[in-house]
């Protein structure tokens, strides 16, 4: 196979699952730039070896994942270069909010946020409509504790959004 006869599937694949990719990431806990940039990278990389790709839709979400990893691993070097040295009335504008984010989706970030790692990326797996076993094969760990890890998130995150409703009256605006 040349490498576009693949085009029109790739252009369907893509058009099917970007969104769903970028919102992966977003659980991960990727900006909403950032899990744009990642994705497109992971896509432009899926691109370029279609043809060889035989599960793309677990394929895009592994290299996405990774992606993401090295660049966070590539920011905390360069923090820490620049905490070493800092420039001179450096002005820190805080984290800024994605305007389209709605407020119900802020209170669900915030309480993925708040989970492990490894809890955050079971639910992000299990929220793009991967299996338990899916997402244990696609994380390298059993079933029995993908299970677990899945069931320990689920109660941190009710938790954690019955505590907010509680303390904000039920109201979403």
């Amino acid at each position: 196979m040349s490498r576009h006869e693949g085009l029109p599937e790739f252009e369907a694949f893509y058009e099917k699952e970007w969104g769903s990719v970028v919102a992966f990431l977003h659980v991960l806990g990727a900006s909403r730039p950032d899990a744009e940039d990642v994705a497109q990278d992971a896509f432009a990389h899926l691109y370029r070896c279609w043809h060889r790709v035989e599960k793309p839709t677990a394929w895009i979400r592994t290299t996405a994942a990774r992606e993401l990893g090295g660049r966070w691993r590539r920011a905390a070097r360069e923090r820490k270069a620049v905490d070493a040295n800092p420039p001179p009335n450096e002005a820190d504008d805080g984290d800024a909010c994605d305007s389209a984010s709605t407020f119900t989706d802020e209170r669900f970030l915030a309480a993925v946020a708040a989970l492990s790692p490894q809890q955050r990326q079971v639910v992000a797996w299990r929220l793009a409509g991967f299996s338990n076993a899916e997402t244990a094969r696609e994380l390298g760990m059993t079933p029995e504790n993908a299970s677990a890890t899945w069931s320990r998130a689920m109660r941190r995150l009710t938790k954690a959004l019955k505590e907010f409703r509680r303390g904000n009256g039920g109201d979403d605006a």
